[in-house]
Order: structure tokens, then sequence, then C-alpha cells
């Protein structure tokens, strides 16, 4: 169905499930499995976030059983070709099954975000509030998020950023009741827009 609209036409229309998902699907077709022994930033994560379970796992295999609730997180604890490699699977689970998915959309929708310092000082005093100890409290350096995001972002094809920006607009168009601040919009506008359109 993709091949059947030309690219330019797709980032002007409401994109429907089946269209989205055969979208994500081409766009990471042709992505290399990462290795087995290049799964993990840490190695401690393959046991700690059982991130072993990964292994030699074809992300086309992936169901929303697997991933939710036990690997909901796993993507932020992955290396970033990893990440590029299984983040298809997490997208299709979340569109194909929404409400079984959990957190899935709402940890993509945060990956996706290009982030401000703004908002990590929020993060940071939110974090403080809570836990009221000086000790636990975090720090997020700007400089630091913004190198993971452009670590992974760097990595897409022009075509898989065009999917990943048809996946914003789908949850802000279908699912925009979950996202009172239009969080996956904030995602588009600082970021994705640039790839609204894609001619192969």
């Amino acid at each position: 169905m993709v091949d059947i609209l030309k690219k330019s036409e797709i980032g002007h229309m409401c994109m429907n499930k089946t269209l989205l998902i055969n979208l994500i699907t081409e766009a990471f077709k042709d992505t290399p499995y990462p290795g087995n022994n290049n799964i993990a930033i840490h190695e401690r994560d393959l046991e700690f976030e059982s991130l072993d379970e990964f292994i030699g796992l074809d992300w086309r295999d992936i169901t929303v059983n697997f991933l939710s609730p036990k690997h909901t997180s796993s993507l932020c604890f992955m290396t970033p070709v990893a990440y590029l490699y299984y983040l298809p699977a997490y997208m299709l689970a979340s569109i194909e099954d929404y409400e079984e998915s959990d957190l899935i959309p709402d940890n993509l929708v945060s990956d996706f975000t290009l982030p401000k310092q703004q908002e990590l000082d929020e993060l940071s005093a939110f974090i403080y509030n809570i836990t009221q100890n000086e000790k636990d409290i975090t720090r997020f350096n700007i400089d630091e998020e913004k190198a993971w995001f452009t670590e992974r972002t760097n990595s897409f094809s022009d075509e898989q950023k065009n999917a990943i920006y048809q996946y914003l607009k789908y949850l802000n168009d279908e699912h925009a009741e979950d996202y009172p601040d239009n969080e996956p919009q904030v995602a588009i506008d600082r970021y994705w827009k640039n790839y609204s359109d894609f001619n192969k």
C-alpha cells in the first residue's frame, strides 16, 4: 500500500493503522542485527534489565506480550545500534495493541522529544519533592541528554525519521486524550517536523 502512494503525499494525509504499520516495517526492514555482544550499553544490564532475552531475537518476532510489562523501558539500556534495531518492534506493538502496550507509547514519545534544560530542572525538582533527600536527587545534564538524543537520531535514515514522524502524528491524532500536554506534537515541533515528507 505504501508503494502505491507517492511518498510526498503520505506526510499530508491522516495515517491509518495498516498504512503506518506497513510504513514502519518497510523503513526498518534492512536494519542489521547489532550482534550478540552489542545489545546492552553496560554488560551488567544483560542480567539486571534482562536484556539477555533480546540476544538473537529478530525484531519482527517480538510481540506486545514479550515487551509489556517486563521490557517496556529496555530500549534506554541498549546501545544505539540495538536501539535502532529493536525500535520498530516497540512502535508496532504500541500501534497494534495500544492498551496492552502499557507505557511503551509514553516512553517512545519521551525518547523522541529533544530535551530542554527547563524540563530537566523541573524533573529534578519533582524527584527531590518526592524523596526529600538531597542524596537521591537526580542531576540531569542538558548536554548529556541532548547527546543521547543525537546519538540515536543520527543513526536513522530519512525514511526511518519519516516513519517516526508518522508514528508521533498517529498518536497525536488517535490518542490525543492520553496526551493532555500534546506531547507527541511537542516532539514533532522540536525535531521531527523536518521529516514530514520523504521521497525515496
